[in-house]
């Protein structure tokens, strides 16, 4: 019988290998890398979820040399001078405007906001080029309706370039966000919250697509349906979107690429935070008191500083970035797909995942945006953390990204 590997398949769907891998997953496929190979039966399921012509870019993994082990740094400390990084050109993105107001919670009505509803067959439109109303504060989004009343707000974000990493001149950065380099991201929707605790719930009831992987229904310290669902690993965080997507055919839930989690989060923007130069409390949900015993002050540059809550925050609890994002500093750190690696030294710059082909599951992934336990410096846009796929801790969360699998 012959077979077909999965970088031919995403070639001939004209689709990313990770998203021929997330079917793969969904569907229950045994293949591990976009050089393993499927039989051709099953090649056929895989086009039956992943319809050709999908307008997504090719993506292409990069390969490192391996890293050295190291020690999993719980409270990453990162050191450097302080000045102010100029735009130096146009950003075609938008303009950079005060924070939007905090939108709702997802468990409260929806009846007051603008949102199309999604009716059975849709499948959300990848474009590379979308014109939104960012200047009223409004974009393009949808609803995933998981059952039991609960859904999934995904907001469309528009396709582009960006600077990812910091300059050497950013207050308190590492080697490890450098060298900056720039990434071309195309357009895909993003969770407009981190995955809550009432999210995580509902999909953990579905059925299981790897059984060797537990879903507990109630995995987090700090309960609250509308807290981000925390003390979950990387691993879970991958169970959840292929849940998700076994059930949402023309539509592949994923973890964001590191690129595509920058991206979304400075909207726009090249300041140290979404919101400009510094972080108040007022903004975000992170320690914002002093620390003698570790040298913390609690505020960062000139900023003021603030409360230390403790615990997490219901998410949308805070303002939203340009690109009506909510949390994405501080509350939980967020996994995304790519493992560590110690610098942007051969990064992809084509908004994909860094996965190195021979790479095991031991090696450690990327965490990003800080959380209630962290100081600001550690919410920067461009602070960079990681830890061992296996663990779990209760500043650990998520949120997910949706691509579709075809263009009309």
């Amino acid at each position: 019988m012959s077979k077909v590997r999965v970088y031919e398949l995403s070639k001939e769907l004209g689709v990313e290998n990770r998203d021929v891998l997330a079917a793969c997953k969904a569907l229950d496929i045994n293949v591990k890398s976009h050089s393993s190979s499927m039989s051709e039966e099953d090649a056929s399921r895989i086009r039956d979820k992943v319809p050709k012509s999908a307008g997504i870019s090719s993506v292409r993994r990069a390969t490192a040399r391996p890293l050295p082990k190291k020690p999993v740094a719980k409270r990453p400390v990162a050191k450097g001078g302080a000045a102010k990084s100029p735009i130096k050109k146009k950003q075609q993105i938008l303009e950079i405007r005060r924070p939007a107001p905090a939108a709702p919670a997802p468990s409260e009505s929806h009846s007051n906001r603008e949102v199309q509803e999604l009716p059975p067959d849709f499948v959300p439109q990848v474009r590379h080029e979308i014109k939104l109303n960012w200047t009223s504060g409004k974009a393009q989004h949808f609803l995933e309706k998981l059952g039991d009343g609960v859904a999934l707000d995904m907001v469309q974000i528009p396709a582009g370039s960006f600077l990812m990493g910091s300059p050497d001149d950013e207050l308190e950065r590492s080697d490890a966000e450098g060298p900056q380099h720039s990434v071309k991201v195309p357009s895909f929707f993003m969770g407009r919250y981190p995955v809550t605790q009432a999210q995580w719930r509902v999909v953990a009831r579905m059925k299981p697509v790897n059984s060797e992987i537990e879903m507990k229904l109630n995995p987090s310290n700090f309960e609250g349906d509308d807290r981000p669902v925390e003390q979950v690993n990387w691993f879970e965080a991958q169970e959840f979107c292929a849940r998700l997507s076994a059930t949402t055919p023309g539509r592949i839930y994923r973890l964001p690429s590191e690129a595509e989690w920058e991206y979304a989060c400075r909207a726009g923007t090249q300041t140290a935070f979404c919101f400009g130069e510094t972080l108040t409390t007022n903004l975000a949900n992170y320690r914002g008191t002093e620390w003698k015993e570790v040298g913390e002050s609690g505020q960062y540059g000139r900023g003021p500083k603030g409360e230390y809550r403790e615990e997490t925050m219901p998410v949308g609890r805070f303002p939203a970035n340009d690109f009506g994002l909510h949390d994405l500093h501080g509350n939980v750190w967020e996994w995304c797909e790519d493992e560590w690696h110690g610098s942007y030294k051969g990064a992809p710059e084509d908004g994909s995942a860094w996965v190195d082909v021979e790479a095991t599951d031991e090696r450690n992934r990327v965490l990003r945006g800080g959380s209630w336990f962290n100081y600001p410096r550690h919410c920067r846009s461009a602070f960079r953390n990681s830890d061992t796929p296996g663990n779990r801790v209760n500043s650990y969360g998520f949120r997910v990204v949706c691509v579709s699998a075809r263009t009309p």
